[in-house]
């Protein structure tokens, strides 16, 4: 028997490919495009009746992804404006980036930019009951229709932003600053720098 289930959509962690090949699979959706616009989800008992998960990604390729994406125009105006008045320096690069512009305003007011324990935890708990990475993507996804017990889904890679390796556009000041900055989700995910 299906599991009423709910997906939690973090930006920039494979959500689109995620929603997009589940979304036939009557899956309820929470994330930044739908009911729950900018709303983490949270532990409350009024979805203890659903099965609940969410991706997550290593911090610094995230940062990268999320730069390239919004440099290329993102979805939509509110992805512009961001860029512009968030990301975008005289050089556009990222290291200005980070130096620059990658503070505690920015990252309260970019969606794309916020914490991913903002999403999916709340008193050092993650509220999630399956909580996959993208860095192991197919092999969580095999794993969660299993557990939400549908047929196998090969997933396909959508919203792709086009860059190099992320370890390439960092240095020591850059990689400082985003473990400074995302020490949380490091700790809470079991994320390095470089895996």
């Amino acid at each position: 028997m299906k599991k009423q289930s709910i997906f939690v959509h973090i930006p920039k962690c494979a959500g689109v490919s995620l929603w997009k090949s589940f979304s036939s699979r009557n899956i309820e959706y929470f994330g930044h495009g739908g009911l729950h616009f900018r709303k983490p989800f949270s532990c409350h008992d009024s979805y203890k009746n659903y099965f609940s998960f969410s991706f997550v990604r290593n911090p610094w390729d995230r940062l990268v992804s999320t730069f390239f994406f919004l440099k290329s125009g993102g979805h939509h105006k509110n992805d512009m404006s961001a860029y512009s008045k968030y990301m975008k320096t005289h050089s556009e690069s990222f290291k200005e980036f980070i130096i620059e512009k990658f503070n505690n305003e920015a990252i309260n007011q970019v969606i794309h930019l916020k914490p991913q324990h903002h999403w999916i935890c709340q008193n050092d708990q993650v509220c999630v009951d399956f909580l996959g990475k993208t860095e192991s993507l197919q092999n969580n996804v095999n794993e969660l229709c299993s557990a939400l017990n549908i047929e196998s889904i090969e997933l396909r890679h959508l919203n792709q932003s086009t860059h190099k390796h992320y370890a390439e556009y960092y240095d020591n000041e850059t990689r400082e600053i985003v473990a400074e900055k995302y020490a949380r989700d490091i700790e809470y995910f079991g994320y390095k720098f470089g895996e």
